[in-house]
């Protein structure tokens, strides 16, 4: 049985909304990467502060070593199935991870090289050995997260030399960890479960040139529009106060200080962005808090996502082939996909080799995992256990 007091719970990633979202509330460590310094670091959220192995490694040199080696082929470039594809280059590639990723800015390639995977094993490694996690009768958990995105993200999709690169040495550091883990406690006293975030995409660039709808779209300059538009329908106000993540913000205080019709303001504001080339659809939050429907319909998916407290007063969807990008043309979302496949595997003692057909949602995920523990459901678990 899993118990708060005696499991302990460490997450290991290289951004700090997949660290945070895997350690949970009561996590015992959580640590990621920084942008701007590239050393571990965590929240005052959590009372007992930055893991000591990962303050450890900051310290003594090992973060810098690993996280300074050049990234040339781990093998022969001839030897790589992309290295022949036609729009790939067919010579070999070398990135330096310290190198800026732009002029004029601190962030480096770091996060999106095998270095950065190579850290996260080298960190969850050491929490595993030093915590001595699993040699106990209390379930411990150690949640991590990698990554495969590659320098030239922006313009390249999966037929990249790179991003091949990138699977051969993730697949190395997964199972020289699972070495490590499973000589230590037994195969039969562990729990292994994957899960992706569905597969890449073709860069729009590409789909382009083989003239399949795609594109770009600048939030930037849609709000920028759109509160044009706003001022010229109810007067000079700072009428949007921010977005994130596909999610409009909008100065609600303004809106009540000027007596206006929230309902009405924003169907407004989805009518209008309805107008942009590469925006599939736009829902209000107050079409959220009252829709239920079946699950099939493409607003199910937004409406299971929706806080009432961190969504958006809007939200917008982007269609097929389209990314989001910022001002500078970097990638800030992922490509549109109104229906995302995400992987889900489970390897540990008494789970019977098999695969599962039917319609599952990811909701079904943690419900499973909870099951196979033997810990009680989380809260507000709308999901259902896969394998008894």
């Amino acid at each position: 049985m899993m118990n708060n007091a005696l499991s302990q719970v460490h997450s290991v990633a290289i951004e700090a909304e997949d660290a945070i979202i895997l350690g949970g509330h009561t996590a015992t460590s959580v640590s990621w990467i920084d942008d701007i310094t590239n050393r571990w670091v965590t929240t005052a959220y959590y009372s007992k502060g930055l893991s000591r192995w990962a303050d450890l490694m900051n310290a003594n040199g090992t973060f810098k070593e690993l996280s300074t080696e050049k990234w040339t082929p781990s093998a022969s470039i001839s030897t790589y199935i992309n290295s022949t594809v036609k729009g790939s280059r067919t010579t070999a590639f070398s990135y330096n991870p310290t190198d800026r990723r732009e002029p004029n800015t601190a962030k480096t390639l770091l996060k999106n090289t095998p270095a950065a995977n190579t850290l996260v094993t080298e960190l969850a490694r050491t929490i595993f050995e030093k915590e001595q996690l699993g040699t106990d009768k209390f379930t411990d958990a150690l949640m991590i997260h990698y990554t495969v995105k590659i320098p030239n993200q922006i313009t390249s999709s999966l037929n990249f030399a790179e991003q091949e690169d990138m699977y051969i040495r993730l697949d190395r550091n997964i199972q020289s960890l699972l070495h490590t883990i499973t000589s230590r406690v037994g195969a039969d006293k562990l729990l292994v479960f994957v899960v992706g975030s569905g597969s890449d995409v073709h860069s729009p660039i590409e789909l382009g040139k083989n003239r399949i709808p795609a594109g770009l779209f600048n939030a930037d300059k849609a709000l920028a529009l759109l509160n044009t538009y706003l001022m010229a329908l109810y007067g000079q106000e700072k009428w949007i106060s921010g977005y994130y993540g596909k999610n409009i913000f909008l100065n609600n205080k303004k809106i009540e200080d000027n007596k206006l019709n929230r309902i009405e303001f924003q169907s407004r504001i989805t009518e209008f962005l309805l107008e942009f080339e590469g925006v599939q659809a736009a829902y209000t939050s107050s079409e959220m808090m009252k829709f239920s429907g079946e699950y099939s319909d493409p607003r199910t998916k937004f409406r299971n996502s929706y806080h009432k407290k961190t969504s958006g007063d809007i939200i917008i969807t982007l269609m097929p082939g389209w990314i989001e990008v910022d001002n500078k043309g970097h990638v800030v979302g992922d490509a549109s996909n109104p229906q995302v496949f995400v992987p889900f595997y489970l390897m540990g003692n008494g789970i019977k080799p098999q695969q599962l057909t039917g319609i599952y949602s990811s909701t079904d995920i943690a419900p499973t995992i909870s099951g196979l523990l033997g810990i009680p459901q989380p809260n507000a678990n709308v999901g259902k256990t896969l394998i008894e």
